[in-house]
Parts: C-alpha cells; structure tokens; sequence
C-alpha cells in the first residue's frame, strides 16, 4: 500500500511538472509483458501483472493476460523438469542441475521446480554414498590380504619399523572400517535393506566380530530364514495353482488365473535375474561370501534353471582357487610359527569351503596355540617354597 501510495504521488508530480512518466513508475505494457515472456523471464512478468492496480482502465485485460502467463510458467516448469531429469538418466548430472537452477531464475516462485532440485540433489547424494559405501567394502577386502604379508615383513625383518608402522596402520584402519562397515549394516537393516546390509555385516565379520557385528549377523540370519520359509510358501502355493489351472472348465477364469500365473513367474525371473547379476558384479569384486548368498537365494526361486547353474559353476571355480591361497598363506604362516595368524587365514578359508582339511589344520593349530599357552604358564609359575627345617620344630 505504501509503495502503492508512493508511485502514485510522484506520478502525479510529474503530470503538475508536464514530465513523462518514467517507466518503473507506470504499469507495463502488453506489449512489455509479452517481451518478458518471450525472455521466458514468468517471475518478472507475473510480478509486474499482481501489481497492476485495481483502478488501471484495462485492469481485466490484464487479468486474462495473468493468467495465460501463469499457464504458460507452470508449461515451461514441467518442461525443464522433464527435459532434467531425461538429462539425468544419461548421467550428465551437472547439466541436469544447471537446467533446473536456471528454470528456478526464471520461475522463482515455482514449487514444483524446488521440489524436483530438491529430489535431483537428493539422488545426488544417495548415488555418492553408495559409491562411497562399494569403496569402502573393496578397501577392506585389499587391507584384509595385504595384512598377512605385511605381518611377514616385519616378523622376517624385525627392525624393519616402517613396517611394524604399516602393520598397525592397517590395523586401525581396519578397525575404522569395522565401525563404518556396522553403522550402515544397521542403517540398511533399519530401512528392511537386508541384501546391502549382509554386504556390510559379512566384510565387518571377517575382520572383527565386535558385539554390534554379532548382532547384526543374528538380525540378518532370523530375516533369511523366514524369506526362505516364504520363498518354499510361495512355491507351494504356485504349483498349488498351476495344478488348479488344470482343473478349471470355465475359459475367463483359466485364462485370468494363467495370466496371474505367467505374470507372477516373470516378476520371480526377474528377482532371480537380479539376484545372477548383482552376484557376477560381486564375483568381479572378489567377495565371494555375498555372491554365494546372492546364488543361493536364486537357487530357492529357481531350483533347475540353467543360468543359476553357470553363475554357481564360476563361483565354486573362484572358491576352490581363493581356498588354495588361503591354505598356502596359512601353511607359510603355520611353518614360520605365526600360528594365531595362521589359524586366523584357515577360520576365513573354512567359511569358504567346509573342507576337512581345513578342519584338520584348525585343529593341529589348535593344540600347538593350547601347548604353547600351558608351556608359557608353567614357565611364569613361582618355586616351591623350601622344606620345613625339621629341627625348627
């Protein structure tokens, strides 16, 4: 109102001085609104239209004019939204950005171009922590074989102190994974993540199994065991149907009970699909433990198919070789006397591979750590007293 009142005394002088009225003072043209619009600038345009004063003579020109602008902005928004997120999916996220942020100069007061920046950058983020997520599980897997050899340096080197120094900088280090590693297993378990989550949990395992580990570890085993349950219910009650199928005499209903049946297969390949996919991607990366879970989940959904047949074949393939490191890592280890790390490489090897030699190392390794502690017991023990002085008596 006050702004109003303002424009309004010093249009007036002007007229009583016989000056032109300068343009910011006066309401815009038609034509000026259509060049803003043209510009594609709808904030400017639809600002200058709500100004308009009730008294203008072409107030209801202006009017119809506001909202055509107004259709057209809300036209231009969905455009450049579309046109980002079609920019997006071809992973040109910095173009992506850059439409919307431009679309938002525009149109200013848009909320559905905030809302898609806002969802744009949140996708950002999520994409960024799941690469973040995948390189922290490929570190500690690299720090997890590099240590055994580092440990061997500065045992066959003794005043090699770069690399004790090493040895307990990878040691911390795993630690810290350890902590991150659980904290998003527990995020994943809370969201019902159950497949991101026994990634995490499985790496954090093999490294240390604190209290937060075990725990997650039980989580994750109780939700295996009752999507197994479901998984043999669900296939009991499909082959119910399948067999019920063949019984049905009237044609509507065999064929919409068919085509429940031919859709509810695909959604299961598509899932056992899934399932062989994100377990070559896990093979390519070497964790082993999360590609045999991930084929024997498809291997419940489908018992006979081929395709789970050859994913299980590579599998094994890669098992037996890991297996064969693991045991000539362990063996080195075992005849240099480094028998805690020796018995530390065969545990990992045995949750490979239930393999009685294996099982047959674990134990020898056992005894000698369980002769070692008595015989150090023994040598830490104090002397007898002496005999009493019979004559003192």
């Amino acid at each position: 109102m006050r702004t109003s009142l303002r424009n309004s005394v010093m249009v007036a002088l002007a007229l009583l001085c016989g000056c032109t009225i300068p343009s910011f003072l006066r309401p815009p043209t038609i034509n000026e609104i259509n060049a803003l619009v043209a510009r594609q600038d709808f904030g400017e345009a639809l600002r200058e239209l709500r100004d308009i004063p009730p008294t203008h003579p072409e107030r209801e020109s202006f009017r119809a004019l506001e909202a055509e602008v107004q259709d057209l902005a809300d036209e231009y928004a969905r455009s450049m939204i579309a046109r980002s997120e079609a920019i997006e999916a071809e992973g040109d996220w910095t173009s992506a950005i850059a439409m919307l942020v431009e679309a938002r100069q525009k149109y200013p007061t848009s909320e559905e171009i905030d809302t898609a920046e806002q969802n744009m950058r949140q996708r950002q983020t999520m994409l960024l922590n799941d690469v973040d997520d995948r390189l922290i599980l490929l570190r500690a897997e690299r720090l997890l074989q590099e240590l055994p050899l580092r440990q061997e340096i500065a045992r066959v080197d003794p005043y090699h102190l770069a690399g004790r120094r090493q040895v307990a900088a990878i040691q911390a280090e795993l630690t810290s994974i350890v902590e991150r590693l659980s904290t998003a297993g527990e995020e994943a378990l809370l969201d019902g993540d159950y497949f991101t989550a026994e990634g995490y949990i499985i790496i954090a395992a093999r490294i240390e199994r604190t209290p937060r580990v075990e725990a997650a570890m039980d989580q994750i085993s109780r939700e295996h065991e009752r999507r197994a349950m479901a998984e043999r219910e669900e296939i009991r009650l499909l082959a119910a149907a399948e067999t019920q199928v063949a019984n049905i005499q009237e044609d509507d209903r065999r064929r919409d009970e068919a085509a429940r049946i031919r859709a509810e297969r695909e959604r299961r390949q598509r899932e056992v699909d899934q399932r062989l996919n994100e377990a070559r991607d896990a093979l390519d990366q070497q964790l082993l433990l999360e590609a045999r879970r991930l084929v024997d989940e498809a291997e419940i959904m489908a018992p006979d198919s081929p395709e789970v047949s050859d994913v299980r074949g590579q599998l094994n393939q890669r098992i037996v070789r890991q297996v064969e490191i693991y045991l000539g890592q362990g063996n080195d280890l075992y005849t240099n006397g480094h028998y805690e790390q020796a018995k530390q490489i065969w545990e990992t090897t045995l949750e490979l591979e239930d393999n009685d030699t294996v099982r047959s190392h674990l134990e020898r390794v056992d005894r000698v750590l369980a002769s070692l502690r008595d015989l150090q017991s023994r040598r830490v023990r104090p002397p007898p007293p002496p005999p009493a002085n019979p004559a003192a008596g």
